[in-house]
């Protein structure tokens, strides 16, 4: 029994030897990191970023020098602004990762730009500023398999005026690529699995803060009735629906209660200037955007305000290790759908050639140590079999 035992460990570890580099989203590839989006929120919300001021100019160089440190191929696309008659400059920043086909784009946004009045923009929007650049540290130095389509990364300017920098990027795409589909990141991060403390009142029956995972519509079309689309714009907008309810419900059985994909009917973010020209897209928001909303106690925050801080959020989500959580959903739900739909099935990673054979030969390696062990367990049964009275 004890040779058989051998045989059988020894056939194991050669196939544990023989085993692939891990596929993006596998366990044994590291996840994006909420404690670095932490890191870059820190330094990002450092920066007045209103349009056109020395702090929004640092901001814009910070993405861009980050981006270039990842290797990405990055762009600047520069356009002007027109607040109250004053021509006011505004930069997208973008970064491109090549994938094995060029011309097809999985395009991650948030957009870096504040409201005049805040003069830090923690949540609105360093968070989702953050959230684009850990994303694109992730795929680019953990993930060492190349992915299927390309991916491109961008920091959208003056979203604050009408999303104007996303319109713009999308208007240029148009001729140069087909964008697949489009993850924005705008005010997440307070969100499950934080505890929400305002259920400690009568007026307000929610145990967590929700995460609200906006999608192209699929049955609600109220928030976009002035745009028709095709039956194939409606069925890629149900199959990312489906990829994302596959990778957030399935894969990491979050709760639905706490983490809802609906159809978008906000329309007050990046992910606009996607659905309306047809690309489906999804919106990462945690929390209710404004203070104490009528009929809605259970949710606040300071959006429009000054006191939008690093400090704050902490103070809000209860504790640096709550609002790390919240950074986390949604790094998970989106690295699960980035690896989904740029580099296929994680279960089913695509081998080469040279891997195939590889994995034939252990197979092949794997039942032979198993017969053999089979017929010294056989052989050592038919001994004592003959030894018996």
């Amino acid at each position: 029994m004890k040779a058989a035992a051998v045989a059988l460990s020894l056939a194991l570890l050669l196939v544990m030897a023989a085993l692939p580099v891990a596929a993006p989203g596998s366990s044994a590839a590291a996840e994006p990191s909420a404690e670095r989006v932490y890191e870059l929120v820190d330094t990002i919300s450092a920066w007045y970023r209103y349009l056109d001021t020395p702090g929004h100019h640092a901001a814009e160089a910070f993405i861009a020098e980050t981006m270039e440190g990842y290797g990405l191929e990055v762009y600047r696309q520069e356009f002007t602004v027109n607040q109250g008659g004053q021509q006011l400059d505004a930069v997208n920043v973008v970064g491109y990762y090549e994938g094995k086909d060029p011309n097809t784009w999985l395009v991650l946004g948030g957009h870096y730009d504040a409201t005049i009045s805040s003069d830090s923009g923690a949540y609105d929007n360093a968070v989702g500023t953050a959230t684009v650049l850990e994303l694109a540290r992730y795929f680019t130095q953990e993930v060492e398999v190349q992915p299927e389509v390309s991916l491109v990364f961008g920091a959208w300017d003056s979203e604050e005026e009408g999303g104007q920098g996303s319109q713009l990027f999308v208007e240029s795409a148009g001729g140069n690529a087909t964008v697949l589909a489009n993850l924005n990141f705008d005010m997440f991060g307070l969100s499950y699995p934080i505890p929400n403390r305002a259920s400690l009142s009568p007026l307000c029956d929610e145990d967590y803060f929700k995460l609200y995972l906006y999608t192209s519509p699929v049955e609600d079309f109220s928030g976009y009735a002035d745009y028709e689309y095709d039956n194939q714009t409606r069925a890629n907008f149900s199959m990312l629906r489906e990829a994302l309810e596959q990778v957030a419900y399935d894969d990491l059985v979050l709760p639905s209660e706490w983490v809802l994909a609906i159809d978008d009917t906000e329309t007050n973010s990046d992910q606009r200037s996607f659905i309306r020209a047809g690309i489906p897209a999804i919106w990462f928001r945690g929390m209710h955007e404004y203070a104490w909303e009528e009929g809605d106690a259970c949710e606040q925050t300071f959006k429009p305000f000054s006191t939008d801080r690093l400090e704050s959020l902490e103070l809000i989500a209860g504790s640096h290790a709550n609002l790390l959580a919240g950074f986390q959903t949604g790094l998970d739900i989106a690295s699960g759908l980035v690896t989904e739909l740029a580099y296929g099935d994680p279960a089913a990673p695509v081998a080469s050639e040279d891997g195939n054979g590889v994995a034939r030969t252990v197979l092949a390696l794997l039942v032979i140590a198993v017969a053999v062990a089979g017929v010294a367990v056989l052989a050592r049964w038919r001994q004592g079999r003959q030894a018996s009275p």
